[in-house]
């Protein structure tokens, strides 16, 4: 049985618009849990960011300040938050996940122009995506049903 009390260990190239941050693999060392995309940072008390990035990028609205990855049984979930004000309509906030760790990603999702998408790579075939945002913070999930790899949770 594996134990979905630890996180992610997958490397993770999160993208925005103008701004790009990678993240090595990865465990953390707080516990998993769900989160409600909602847009309110509040549930992610506790979780440790797994990057910082310094404000300095001309458009706010696209520069990363902080990641934060957990999941739960069901779910990887994602925030951002930006040192602006996250662009609804305009920014494009993406993750793409190496989960067999060979440097090529095999998802990727996110929010650009206020649309949510998914795509297994290399197909391109597509997966549904929560997400929400309000003022600086956007929060995605991804459903693991679509991931099919079994050694992804440590």
């Amino acid at each position: 049985m594996i134990d979905m009390r630890k996180k992610v260990f997958a490397t993770l190239l999160l993208a925005t618009i103008v701004s790009i941050v990678i993240i090595t693999p990865y465990l953390s060392h707080g516990k998993a849990r769900t989160i409600i995309v909602d847009g309110d940072p509040s549930d992610w008390n506790g979780i440790p960011p797994i990057a910082t990035d310094p404000d300095d990028m001309p458009y706010d609205d696209v520069d990363l300040s902080t990641v934060y990855v957990t999941n739960d049984e069901d779910y990887l979930y994602i925030r951002m938050d930006v040192y602006g004000n996250i662009s609804g309509m305009g920014g494009a906030y993406q993750v793409m996940v190496d989960v067999d760790r060979n440097g090529t990603w095999d998802f990727q999702f996110g929010v650009i122009s206020g649309w949510g998408y998914g795509y297994k790579m290399p197909s391109y075939e597509s997966f549904t995506i929560n997400y929400s945002y309000s003022d600086s913070t956007i929060e995605m999930n991804a459903s693991l049903s679509v991931w099919n790899f079994p050694r992804l949770w440590i």
